[in-house]
């Protein structure tokens, strides 16, 4: 399902990146792209499940790396 929904959201954007360019290439004066694209605020529950997930993801990957100083990582 995680997969799937990272296809659709690529097929998606690449869809109304194709509108974008459509539309602009037809207006005689480009707007500014900060009123194209506008960065939401994230909200609280966003950022919350943005930890989580990056726990998760670290708690996973943790197990399968070595751990290594950064002065063990600069050698190699």
């Amino acid at each position: 399902m995680t997969i799937m929904k990272g296809v659709e959201a690529r097929h998606r954007a690449s869809i109304e990146v194709a509108w974008v360019t459509a539309a602009l290439s037809r207006a005689s004066k480009l707007p500014p792209l900060e009123k194209l694209f506008p960065k939401p605020a994230p909200s609280a529950e966003s950022a919350a499940m943005l930890r989580a997930e990056m726990r998760a993801h670290a708690n996973t990957t943790a197990k399968h790396l070595p751990k290594k100083r950064w002065s063990e990582w600069l050698k190699q």
